[in-house]
């Protein structure tokens, strides 16, 4: 699993990334056909927005990349989250994309 996320801005602030078995963190401007062919993930996991891309930056690499496995993204609950599945769908209309939802309530 490739897992993305804002690492510069979450190392500057003194975080390192956990070292787990089978999940690999990169930052956005890491996500690359060479990353890509070495990880070879089945999945690629971001959050909704982050503070230097959000969901459709990353459907767009996923696009111009040819990835062929699994997109999702995380948010806490939206009030529609099909829009935004939507709005990903023009742009990567071939991405397996959903919105895994952080609803606690």
């Amino acid at each position: 699993m490739l897992i993305l996320g804002d690492l510069d801005r979450w190392r500057a602030r003194g975080h390192t990334p956990p070292k787990i078995t089978g999940f690999h963190f990169a930052g956005i401007a890491e996500l690359n056909a060479a990353l890509l062919a070495r990880l070879r993930p089945d999945v690629i996991l971001s959050g909704l927005v982050q503070e230097t891309f959000d969901v459709l930056d990353v459907a767009a690499n996923l696009r111009a990349l040819n990835f062929p496995g699994r997109y999702r993204a995380v948010s806490d609950a939206l009030p529609n989250p099909g829009l935004i599945v939507l709005e990903v769908r023009k742009i990567a209309p071939k991405l397996d994309f959903a919105i895994l939802s952080l609803d606690l309530g």
